[in-house]
């Protein structure tokens, strides 16, 4: 699960996971840490935000905190936003065929997103400006897009002859590591997520690392694959198309090519 706290003026938002409701007193307190301390506290009645452990963190911050009418979820500012980030987040999981389970990264990196676009309502301007006084840089966002497979630099690969590129999927961009222009990379073999600077497109690379490609592995089943364009480009490349076939069943898929060794 997670945590979703908004401006009621400025738009800002912050997603925080949680994995129990029992936490979210840490992540308020994360909150006030990152973001500054609110005025007061608007909830819907939930008792993991009106817990007496909440209450005390409130009276030693001097934060107000205000509830809804019960069954009137409309009057929390919050419910509207929270509605924008799910269709937002279900669109793009749609538009980039990324598993349903990661929701929450993709989550993350549309509320990200949202806090440094310009929005009619608020005159303009981006809700970071909104709150924070500054303008907020969007480069990052425009050199990759959401699950974009990348070669990223593994510091880690082993000696000559070993490839030192990995595979992996842009799932955000990193905001408390490293310059602006790093990104959190997911790895297609562990499914791990790391920050990463020193990476390129697997996409608009007219140099793809097959070797990386290759040793891809996904949850659910190895895959053995040769590169993304043999896969499209069957027969006469003129003539090539787009895969008639599901993502879904080349999991558990072996692509084998014909060897000089036998």
């Amino acid at each position: 699960m997670a945590q979703f706290f908004v401006g009621t003026t400025s738009h800002y938002g912050y997603l925080s996971p949680m994995g129990s409701e029992s936490e979210f007193p840490h992540v308020f307190q994360d909150f006030v840490r990152k973001v500054g301390a609110p005025q007061a506290l608007f909830s819907d009645n939930a008792k993991a935000e009106t817990s007496k452990k909440v209450k005390q963190i409130l009276r030693h911050l001097m934060i107000d905190d205000m509830q809804s009418e019960p069954h009137h979820q409309h009057q929390n500012p919050a419910e509207r936003h929270i509605q924008e980030v799910k269709k937002l987040t279900n669109r793009l999981l749609d538009r980039t065929g990324a598993p349903k389970s990661m929701w929450l990264l993709c989550a993350l990196f549309v509320v990200s997103l949202l806090n440094v676009l310009a929005q009619e309502s608020l005159g303009w301007q981006s809700p970071t400006y909104k709150a924070f006084a500054r303008l907020p840089d969007i480069s990052p966002y425009l050199a990759f897009y959401w699950w974009e497979p990348v070669y990223y630099l593994d510091h880690n690969a082993g000696g000559f002859p070993s490839t030192k590129e990995r595979l992996g999927r842009i799932v955000g961009v990193s905001e408390n590591c490293g310059d602006l222009m790093t990104w959190q990379v997911l790895d297609v073999e562990t499914l791990r997520v790391t920050d990463h600077s020193e990476l390129r497109s697997a996409r608009t690379s007219i140099f793809p690392n097959l070797r990386a490609e290759a040793n891809m592995q996904l949850a659910g089943g190895e895959k053995t694959v040769t590169s993304f364009s043999e896969l499209v480009a069957v027969g006469d490349p003129s003539n090539s198309k787009l895969p008639k076939f599901s993502p879904h069943e080349l999991v558990g898929i072996s692509l084998l090519k014909e060897t000089d060794d036998g």
